[in-house]
């Protein structure tokens, strides 16, 4: 008996569900993995933040990566998103020891806050464990979600900071503590610093906030907010943001380098045939990152169903509704550019897509209760939920194990599963040897504080970060070609040159630099620059 009231627990329900879907993901074999498949490049940039702050003093303020791109290629010296992610992974590994895993389990624990926080949200709401729960897990089978919220790239932990940042701010609406308000809004702060775009939901809190002030939204009910002195929490967040922004920035001026461009890429600044291309590429690969194309349609339906009775939806979920609807357009309009290959941006519209179930599910529990509490439906909507459940697994399985025979029908398009197998393959090609280099670099007496060339790279640091090197790529100083880059590295202080792609052997302009040959690790060649001629 005991057992079984342990079981009707909705908490516990809800943490063994969350534990069988990282199961059914084989999250613990992704847990041993480093950087890999598509997008290594921003994931070795989030890592190589972390591991400097590891081996170069923990100065919070002076983040910088592995390649020299700043301070006249003396430093690696460049600032993006707030880096207290990266700065509490170097403390852990501090403590336990450098391990990618521990990256990655951290990264599952916002995971969890963030379900966690979407399914109390739920249940309060809807007061039914089972599509609390439901909803949650739905949430958990996007792709883009499943995957970055145990990468290195933190786009989907400050969309769970922001789910937490809703629950409670849940616990402000119904209480009207004003602690509870500044504690929401110092989440949405986190969320905002870690990736500026996730302040929607702050955006359209602050809207609301200000409705109110001029009786826009509450002419007759009871305001959400309490009066004029609650704006002081939302002006915290923007003069913080703001302030971050404005520091990063001009280090960046100060040293030179930026790792991260924090710029817009508009949809206006591409030709018609330009943007069809791209809608061509989202309708062929990234829009089933998203999501599995039925539950988008399942959406869609619900948002019209929503717009089309909206006198029966609670006014504070209707104009929540229209104003993130109008932010994720807005967001992708700013943005259109990333679609079409970066599929983590999509993270961001997550907060807007699930509003619109929570607000139907509301609408179906006030006037349908009898659906929601029907066994036949509830079959169905298991079977529904379990579909999505094995396509999300194959889409990470592509990523970091695919299956070479298996058809993977269940994603529709044979292009993704070529697509992310070509990316494994590269690794195996190129990138694998670099990952455990590192022994190896030091039998032939590279120390760690010598500066490399690291080619073929056209990333920032995803070698460098794989050989824990710093030094320089084929990134930037565009000006540079050929031998004359190769002698500027040279006299900025590099002083071997790894050569992972062995075609690159037969080029002219480096025969000048493989006079000496020191070393050989499966695909990887090393030659030392020290005793050549300066030039």
């Amino acid at each position: 008996m005991k057992i079984l009231s342990f079981l009707k627990n909705k908490n516990i329900l809800f943490i063994i569900s969350f534990i069988l879907v990282c199961f059914i993901y084989n999250y613990y074999s992704i847990f041993q993995l480093g950087p890999r498949s598509i997008h290594q490049w921003r994931q070795t940039d989030c890592l190589s933040i972390s591991s400097n702050y590891y081996q170069n003093g923990m100065k919070f303020f002076s983040p910088e990566i592995y390649n020299l791109i700043s301070d006249n290629k003396t430093s690696g010296k460049t600032a993006g998103e707030f880096p207290i992610l990266y700065y509490f992974i170097a403390i852990l590994w501090k403590i336990f020891g450098v391990h990618v895993w521990i990256y990655r389990f951290v990264g599952l624990l916002f995971v969890f806050l963030g379900l966690y926080s979407l399914f109390r949200i739920t249940d309060y709401f809807v007061k039914n464990t089972f599509w609390s729960i439901g909803l949650s897990m739905l949430l958990f089978t996007s792709p883009v979600f499943a995957n970055y919220g145990i990468s290195f790239i933190t786009n989907v932990s400050a969309i769970c900071i922001v789910l937490a940042g809703w629950w409670v701010f849940l616990r402000f609406y119904i209480t009207k503590k004003n602690s509870f308000l500044y504690f929401s809004m110092l989440l949405f702060l986190i969320a905002g610093l870690i990736k500026i775009s996730t302040l929607i939901s702050f955006i359209f809190l602050f809207i609301i906030f200000i409705g109110e002030r001029i009786s826009f939204f509450n002419k007759k009910k009871k305001c959400i907010f309490n009066g004029l002195k609650n704006i002081i929490p939302f002006i915290l967040v923007i003069i913080i943001n703001f302030a971050w922004y404005y520091y990063a920035e001009r280090y960046n001026k100060i040293h030179g380098g930026k790792y991260t461009f924090n710029n817009l890429w508009p949809i206006w600044e591409l030709d018609k045939s330009k943007i069809y291309q791209y809608i061509l590429q989202i309708r062929k690969n990234t829009i089933y990152e998203l999501f599995n194309p039925l539950v988008l349609y399942s959406f869609v339906f619900m948002l019209l169903a929503i717009i089309l009775t909206p006198k029966k939806h609670p006014k504070f979920f209707l104009h929540g509704i229209y104003i993130l609807l109008s932010g994720g357009a807005l967001y992708t309009l700013l943005w259109f550019q990333a679609f079409d290959v970066h599929d983590y941006y999509y993270t961001d519209l997550l907060i807007v897509i699930m509003f619109i179930p929570l607000t139907f599910f509301i609408f179906i529990k006030n006037y349908f209760e009898s659906f929601l509490n029907s066994s036949t439906v509830k079959i169905i909507f298991s079977l529904f939920l379990l579909f999505n459940i094995v396509y999300c697994h194959d889409m990470l399985e592509l990523r970091y194990f695919p299956k070479e025979k298996k058809k993977y029908l269940i994603i529709g398009s044979q292009d993704i599963p070529d697509y992310f197998k070509w990316f494994n393959w590269n690794y195996s090609q190129h990138s694998e040897a670099l990952e455990n280099i590192k022994t190896y670099l030091k039998s032939v007496g590279i120390k760690q504080e010598d500066k490399i060339i690291s080619i073929p790279d056209e990333s920032i640091n995803i070698s460098l970060y794989l050989i824990n090197q710093k030094g320089f790529t084929d990134f930037g100083y565009g000006d540079l070609k050929g031998e004359a880059r190769i002698n500027a590295f040279k006299n900025a202080g590099a002083k071997y040159l790894i050569i992972s792609d062995t075609s690159l052997l037969r080029e002219e302009y480096l025969k000048p630099f493989l006079e000496k040959k020191i070393g050989e690790y499966k695909n990887v060649q090393i030659f030392d620059l020290q005793t050549l001629n300066r030039k």
